[in-house]
């Protein structure tokens, strides 16, 4: 005769907080377990892939999704083990089978999920390599950019961009949105110009004054170019140090890859996690 030992309630929990699905096996449902555990990994998989969770509010909703289901589990769990007084013990009610399927977790966890996740995440880091963006991002800089913010919407003025390098396509440069598609664009004397009206520009740093010289007073000027459809005119934010649209000229739509969204490390700790705008 099979030995009778009913299941414990805390012991369902603790083991289900510690690895998705092994509540589950304690409790006699293997299948029931491993069905969780695909289906919510495959679920959210399917979800990013489809495009239904994009940008940053889709990583906010699959990491509240996710949380959802572990906070499940561990709640199913526990209802199951209180409903076995009389439960015989399956084949694999012991603890070699419980080690053997934390392991297959832990190894899928370390070489099958941070694949995906990386393919379906839309939020990346970028180092900034340059001191083109100063003050608002400085060399050495990491940031988070979201890859899928421009799916759906163009890019907008002002928006600080990753692109690939007109020049060199393996290379992503970061710069800011000045100009948009269709727009005749001039800079006189350092003042943004855009279909004849003045811009007001507050992310354009220079740092020297206007050259009283004649013939350098030509270098602070450019234009007017008018922006080809599907084109965006772009710029650093230090002006004096940047290789931008006004050297490269405009950067195509389809190059550009994500947008800037937070400093996450900076050798300026007061500026770490500060939204790029």
């Amino acid at each position: 005769m099979r030995e009778l030992k009913p299941r414990r309630p805390l012991v369902a929990i603790l083991l289900a907080a510690h690895i998705p699905g092994l509540g589950q096996m304690y409790n006699g449902e293997l299948l029931m377990g491993a069905l969780l555990v695909i289906g919510a990994s495959a679920g959210l998989a399917g979800l990013f892939q489809l495009g239904i969770l994009q940008g940053i509010k889709g990583l906010v909703w699959g990491s509240l999704l996710l949380t959802v289901f572990y906070a499940y589990q561990i709640v199913d769990a526990g209802i199951g083990a209180s409903r076995r007084f009389d439960f015989i013990l399956k084949q694999y009610n012991h603890w070699h089978y419980y080690a053997a399927y934390t392991l297959c977790f832990l190894l899928c966890s370390v070489f099958v999920y941070p694949p995906l996740a990386i393919q379906n995440n839309p939020i990346q880091v970028f180092k900034i390599q340059s001191q083109s963006m100063a003050p608002v991002l400085l060399k050495g800089d990491h940031i988070l950019a979201d890859t899928h913010a421009f799916r759906k919407n163009d890019p907008k003025r002002w928006d600080v961009i990753l692109f690939a390098d007109p020049k060199k396509p393996d290379r992503t440069l970061l710069k800011r949105v000045v100009g948009l598609p269709g727009e005749t664009l001039e800079i006189r004397l350092r003042n943004l110009i855009i279909n004849g009206k003045p811009v007001a520009d507050a992310h354009a740093q220079y740092r020297a004054p206007l050259p009283s010289n004649r013939n350098e007073l030509k270098t602070e000027s450019f234009g007017p170019v008018i922006i080809p459809d599907g084109k965006f005119f772009v710029m650093g934010d230090n002006r004096d140090s940047s290789k931008d649209s006004r050297h490269f000229g405009m950067v195509e739509g389809n190059a550009i890859s994500a947008r800037a969204w937070l400093v996450l490390f900076s050798w300026d700790t007061s500026r770490v996690g500060i939204p790029i705008q």
